[in-house]
C-alpha cells in the first residue's frame, strides 16, 4: 500500500507515471467489422496492479528547489510565548493592514473542511468556508488560504496584508518551497500574491484564544458537515494516510475474527507496532525513574557526611537503632549444603565503610538531611540457598518501590548516582574463571574509586552503568555491581554468599548442616572489618584468593560455585576445553543457566547496551564460556558481547601443560569469534617482560592487576557520563570494519610514556597467540591497519589530544581503503589503589593514580598470527575435531587479509 502512494508522488514525465496509465481505447473504424477491432486486453503488471490499489489523484509537477536566504523561522518561540507575541504585535499594526485567519478541520467522519476570516481594525470584513473532497487538515488549510486570498483582492486594495495559520507546514509551503500534496493550491497562492504585493504570511499558535483563529476554526469545524464536491479527486496527502492505515485495520479485522479465546476477555487492542510497556508493579531500575529526580545523582554529600574512604555503599548519617551491627553472629553455620565456604564464618570485604559496629556509624546509603538520596536494589533477602532459587527475579531483583525523594532542608532536591535514566545503557558483566575474578576484582574496585562525596567534583563516569541500586534486608539502601561470578568449589575463599548487607537466618524448621573448613580472612579485610583508615597493603604471599583484596560487596545472586571441580585439583583438574562445554552442558539441563543466574539480572535494565565477559580462553573455562556465549546470543542475538580473553602466564609450566593450553586458547577462540561481538586476548608475553613492568608471573594478583589496567582503560568510553559516551557496540563496530574482524589486539602503556601523543610503539603488547618463534620460517611484518581504537586517560587538556589527531581523523573516514582510527580522551586517571600490586617502574609507591594510554587495533598482522596458531595446535587435537577447528582458525585469518571482501554487496550505499 505504502508503494501504491509512492507511485501517485511522481510527475507526469516519470517513467513509472508513464507505466501506470491506462491504455486508451482503439480507434473504430465503421469499414471494418466490430470484432476484429477489438484488441486484447493488455497486460496488468505488477506495477499497473499496485498502482490501482489506491484511486487516482492529481499529479505534482516536477520543480526546482527554491531558497530563501531572507526568510526567518516562522516559529521562534514556545506556543504559550508565541500567542502573547502575537496580541501584542495586533495591537500596533496600522489601520489599513488586513489580517486574514485561515484554519482547516479533519471531523471524525473523515471529512475535511476549511474556513477564513479577513478582519481590519478589529472589524470582520468577510468570511468563508467550503468543503473538501478526500483530504487532510494540510490540504484544508492550504486550500482555505487561496480562498481568502481569491476574496481580498475582490475587495478594496490593500497597502499589506497579514496572513495567520497554525499549521506550520502549510504556512512554511505557502511562502517558500511548495509540498507535493496541494501542490497547484500553493502555486496558485504565491502567483496571486506575488500579483497583490505585499503580503505576509505569520504562524500563530492554534486553541490559544486569539479570537480570529477560533473564528476560522468554527467555520472550518462547520463546513465539514456540507456536501461533497462532486468532481473532488482525493489528494496525496489522503492516499498517504489511507496506505498506513488500511493494512492496521485489516491487521484488527484478522485479530477480532482469529484472536484466541483466552485472550478476547481481555479486550486487548490490537497494533502493528511496537506495544507500549506493560504497566506492571515492577518499580524501574533507576530512583530518576521511578520519581521525578535530578538527572544529576550522586553529585556531593556535605563534607559532614563524608564517608571516612571512598566507597560505593555510603555511610551518610548516625544511625538511632540500639544495635547498629547488621554483622550475622560470630560463629554462625552453613545455611545450606550449597552454601558452603562461602556462609561458613567467612567475612567478605566490601566497597564501603563497614557496617558495625560503633555508636554513631550510619547504615548504608540512609537518607541525609541534606545531601545525597541512593536508590534502592532489592527485596529483604531471607532463607538459604535454595529459597534463592525459589525466588523470581522480581523478587531477588529490583523490590517494591520508594518514595521519590523529597527537597531536603537547604531547599536543593536530594539526588543519586550520576547518569539520565533516560540514557541508562546498563553493561552487566560475566565473571568465568580464578584468573578472570583476580581481574575483575581489580575492575570492581576501581569503579569503587571513581565515587565522589563532599566537595569533590563531579565523577565523569556514570556509575548506572556498571551499578545497581537496591535495598538490603533491614531497608538500607545499597548499591551492587551488575554481575555474575562463577567460580570452583574453594575458588570464593572467605567471602560469605549471604553478606551482611542481607539476612541469612533460617525459616522455621529443621535445618540441614554442612560444615566446612574455615577460610580465615586475609590482613587487608582484617583491617576493614576493623575500619581502620590504613589498612595494610596486600602482597603476593598475603593474597591466597581474590576475595582476599576486595572492596566490594555483590548481591548473592550474583555468586554461584560449581560444586563439581574443586580449586586447583590433582585428582580431577579443570583444564580441558571439553570438560567445561560438558559441565554447561549438565548444568544448563538441570538448572537451565542462563534463566537462573543471568535474567534477573537483564530484566531489570532499562536499556541494556552489552554484555562484558571476563573468561580465561587456555583452561575448562573457555569451553564454559563458549557454550555460555551460545547460549547468550540464542537469547540477545543482537545485543553487543564483549569479551576479555585471559591467558595464563606460562613461567614455570611444562611443556606438555603448555600445548594443552594453546589447544585449549585455539578452540575457545574458534568458538567465541562466532558468537562474541569483539574479543580482546589479554596475556603477558612469554618471553621478556616490558621495561616499565616489573611483576611475578606466578602471582596472579599481580598479574591480574597489569591485565585489569588495560580492560578498565580501554572501555573506559563505554561507561562516561553525558555526551562523551561510546557504546559498546559502537566500540566493535569501529573495530569491527568487514563485519568478520572480530579479535582485536590490545597495548598499553602506563606513566609518562602514556602522555607521549606521538608516540607509535607501546610498551606492553597484550596479544601474545601466534607469535613466530626463534626457529619459525615466517617472521613477523608490520601490517596495514583496518582499525584502532585508542583511550588517553590523564591528558590534562583532552583537546590536546585531538588537535594532535586532526590529521589522523581526516584520514579515518569511512572510505574504501583507508583506516578506522577513533580517539577517546578523559583527565581521569587510573586509580593505584592500597589493594593494587606496585608493578609499575615509572610508578612512585606513593602515587595514588596513573596515567594510562591504550590501543585497541585491527591489522593484517592478525593473519600469519591464527596461521602460526593453527600449525602449532593442528597436531595436537583428535582427528574428529581438526577439521573444524582448522576451518574456524582459517576463517579468522582470512578475515585480516589486506583486500579481502566477502563478495557481499549489502551496505554499499552506505561507503
Amino acid at each position: 500500500m505504502r508503494f501504491a502512494a509512492r507511485l501517485k508522488a511522481p510527475d507526469e514525465a516519470h517513467p513509472l507515471a508513464k507505466r501506470t496509465l491506462q491504455l486508451k481505447p482503439p480507434t473504430i473504424h465503421r469499414s471494418i467489422k466490430l470484432n476484429y477491432h477489438m484488441p486484447r486486453e493488455g497486460f496488468r503488471t505488477r506495477l499497473r496492479r499496485t498502482d490501482q490499489l489506491l484511486p487516482r489523484s492529481k499529479r505534482p509537477q516536477l520543480l526546482s528547489r527554491q531558497f530563501d536566504e531572507r526568510a526567518t523561522a516562522l516559529q521562534a518561540a514556545s506556543k504559550g510565548k508565541s500567542a502573547e507575541d502575537f496580541r501584542v504585535r495586533l495591537r500596533s499594526i496600522p489601520h489599513e493592514t488586513f489580517i486574514v485567519h485561515s484554519d482547516g478541520s479533519l471531523s471524525t467522519e473523515k471529512t475535511t473542511g476549511y474556513g477564513y476570516v479577513i478582519h481590519r481594525c478589529g472589524l470582520t470584513l468577510t468570511s468563508g468556508s467550503g468543503r473538501l473532497g478526500l483530504a487532510e487538515v494540510f490540504d484544508a488549510e492550504a486550500r482555505g488560504a487561496l480562498e481568502w486570498l481569491r476574496a481580498e483582492l475582490c475587495l478594496a486594495s490593500s497597502l499589506h496584508v497579514g496572513v495567520c495559520l497554525d499549521n506550520l507546514a502549510a504556512a512554511t509551503c505557502l511562502r517558500g518551497m511548495p509540498a507535493n500534496p496541494s501542490q497547484e493550491v500553493f502555486l496558485e497562492f504565491q502567483a496571486l500574491a506575488t500579483t497583490h504585493g505585499a503580503t505576509e504570511i505569520r504562524w500563530i499558535p492554534g486553541h490559544t484564544n486569539i479570537a480570529g483563529n477560533e473564528q476560522a476554526d468554527a467555520l472550518a469545524k462547520a463546513a465539514t458537515s456540507l456536501p461533497e464536491p462532486a468532481d473532488a479527486l482525493p489528494t496525496l496527502a489522503h492516499l498517504r494516510r489511507t496506505a498506513r492505515q488500511q493494512p492496521r485495520d485489516a491487521f484488527e479485522a484478522w485479530w477480532d475474527a482469529s484472536a484466541p479465546d483466552q485472550h478476547k476477555p481481555l479486550h486487548l487492542k490490537p497494533t502493528t507496532g511496537c506495544p507500549p510497556e506493560p504497566e506492571l508493579p515492577r518499580p524501574p531500575a533507576s530512583p530518576a525513574a521511578r520519581g521525578k529526580v535530578s538527572s544529576r545523582r550522586l553529585r556531593r554529600l556535605p563534607r559532614e557526611i563524608q564517608p571516612r574512604r571512598c566507597a560505593a555503599i555510603m555511610l551518610m548519617w548516625p544511625t538511632k537503632r540500639a544495635n547498629p551491627s547488621l554483622l550475622l553472629p560470630k560463629d554462625p553455620a552453613a545455611t545450606s549444603d550449597e552454601a558452603g565456604t562461602l556462609t561458613d564464618c567467612g567475612s567478605q570485604s566490601r566497597n564501603r565503610q563497614r557496617l558495625r559496629q560503633a555508636e554513631g556509624v550510619p547504615p548504608p546509603f540512609a537518607r541525609p538531611e541534606c545531601g545525597t538520596w541512593m536508590p534502592r536494589l532489592d527485596d529483604p533477602l531471607t532463607g538459604t540457598e535454595h529459597e534463592l532459587e525459589r525466588l523470581s527475579a522480581d523478587e531477588m531483583l529490583d523490590g517494591v518501590g520508594v518514595e521519590p525523594p523529597a527537597p531536603g532542608p537547604c531547599g536543593r532536591e536530594c539526588s543519586g548516582p550520576a547518569g539520565d535514566a533516560a540514557a541508562m545503557h546498563e553493561i552487566i558483566t560475566l565473571q568465568l574463571g580464578n584468573l578472570s575474578n583476580y581481574t575483575a576484582t581489580h575492575f570492581w574496585n576501581a569503579q569503587v574509586s571513581y565515587f565522589t562525596y563532599g566537595d569533590q567534583q563531579q565523577s565523569p563516569v556514570n556509575h548506572d552503568v556498571h551499578w545497581r541500586a537496591g535495598v538490603g534486608h533491614d531497608g538500607a539502601e545499597t548499591f551492587l555491581p551488575r554481575t555474575v561470578i562463577y567460580d570452583l568449589k574453594g575458588g570464593f575463599g572467605a567471602l560469605r554468599k549471604i553478606n551482611p548487607l542481607y539476612d541469612a537466618t533460617l525459616e522455621s524448621g529443621r535445618p540441614t548442616v554442612h560444615k566446612q573448613d574455615v577460610v580465615s580472612p586475609s590482613a587487608y579485610q582484617a583491617s576493614l572489618d576493623a575500619g581502620e583508615q590504613q589498612p595494610p597493603r596486600p602482597t603476593g604471599s598475603s593474597v591466597r584468593y581474590w576475595s582476599d583484596f576486595s572492596r566490594v560487596y555483590f548481591h548473592p545472586r550474583s555468586l554461584v560455585q560449581l560444586y563439581n571441580f574443586e580449586l586447583d585439583s590433582t585428582i580431577r583438574p579443570f583444564e580441558r576445553f571439553g570438560i567445561g562445554t560438558e559441565l554447561f552442558s549438565s548444568l544448563d539441563k538441570e538448572h537451565d543457566v542462563v534463566d537462573r543466574d543471568w535474567r534477573p539480572f537483564a530484566e531489570e535494565c532499562d536499556l541494556m547496551q552489552g554484555i562484558q565477559v571476563f573468561t580465561t580462553l587456555d583452561d575448562a573455562w573457555g569451553g564454559f564460556a563458549s557454550s555460555y556465549l551460545e547460549a547468550l546470543r540464542d537469547e540477545y542475538p543482537k545485543t553487543c558481547i564483549w569479551v576479555w580473553g585471559l591467558r595464563t602466564p606460562l613461567a614455570g609450566v611444562a611443556r606438555e601443560k603448555r600445548q594443552l593450553r594453546l589447544v585449549n586458547t585455539a578452540q575457545t577462540l574458534g568458538q567465541a569469534c562466532a558468537q562474541a561481538s569483539m574479543v580482546v586476548p589479554l596475556s603477558l608475553p612469554d618471553g621478556q617482560l616490558p621495561s616499565g613492568v616489573s611483576l611475578d608471573p606466578t602471582s596472579p594478583w599481580q598479574v591480574s592487576g597489569l591485565l585489569a589496567t588495560a580492560a578498565d582503560s580501554a572501555g573506559l568510553p563505554s561507561r562516561l557520563a553525558g555526551q562523551r559516551a561510546t557504546l559498546l557496540s559502537d566500540m566493535a563496530e569501529s573495530l569491527n570494519t568487514t563485519r568478520r574482524q572480530t579479535v582485536a589486539a590490545a597495548a598499553m602503556d602506563v606513566g609518562s610514556h602514556a602522555l607521549d601523543l606521538g608516540r607509535k610503539s607501546l610498551d606492553s603488547e597484550m596479544f601474545d597467540l601466534g607469535r613466530p618463534g626463534r626457529n619459525d620460517r615466517c617472521r613477523e611484518k608490520p601490517g596495514r591497519v583496518f582499525s584502532q581504537l585508542s583511550a588517553y586517560r590523564g591528558i590534562a587538556k583532552p583537546e590536546e589530544a585531538e588537535g594532535k589527531g586532526d590529521e589522523e581523523q581526516r584520514h579515518s573516514r569511512p572510505v574504501v581503503g583507508n583506516p578506522v582510527i577513533r580517539r577517546h580522551t578523559s583527565t581521569l586517571q587510573f586509580p593505584l589503589l592500597d589493594s593494587y600490586p606496585h608493578i609499575f617502574r615509572d610508578i612512585p609507591a606513593g602515587e595514588t593514580s596513573a596515567p594510562v594510554r591504550t590501543v585497541l587495533s585491527t591489522t593484517t598482522s592478525m593473519t600469519p598470527r591464527m596461521r602460526n596458531l593453527r600449525s602449532q595446535v593442528s597436531r595436537s587435537v583428535a582427528l574428529e575435531e581438526r577439521e573444524t577447528l582448522s576451518s574456524g582458525l582459517a576463517d579468522i585469518a582470512d578475515a585480516y587479509q589486506d583486500g579481502w571482501s566477502s563478495g557481499s554487496d549489502e551496505d554499499d550505499d552506505d561507503l
